[in-house]
């Protein structure tokens, strides 16, 4: 993928669609903003911390239940008008997972 294809919007034209999710970091507890991509389904990745700098596993699922699949994660952030599927995110210490 180029440059070129990022700032047309997305991949092959295909528009980005990223949601906002602020969460406490679980080693510092300071808030902390994520982009999450819901296209990307139930999935889970390691992103470190903004403010302390330590791996944070991020658990992110989809779904109109409470809680979601992975059982954790506010949703802040979300549009509330949207009929997406909701975003439910949980953070983790990279050694309980």
């Amino acid at each position: 993928m180029s440059i070129k294809d990022w700032d047309q919007g997305g991949y092959e034209g295909l528009p980005l669609q990223t949601t906002q999710v602020r969460e406490s970091c679980p080693y510092c507890a300071e808030l902390i903003e994520l982009v999450i991509d819901p296209s990307q389904g139930e999935h889970t990745y390691i992103e470190d911390c903004f403010v302390c700098c330590r791996p944070i596993t991020v658990l992110v699922s989809l779904g109109g239940n409470s809680g979601g699949g992975f059982g954790g994660g506010s949703g802040e952030g979300l549009d509330p008008g949207s009929d997406e599927s909701e975003v439910f995110v949980s953070l983790r210490q990279e050694d309980e997972v």
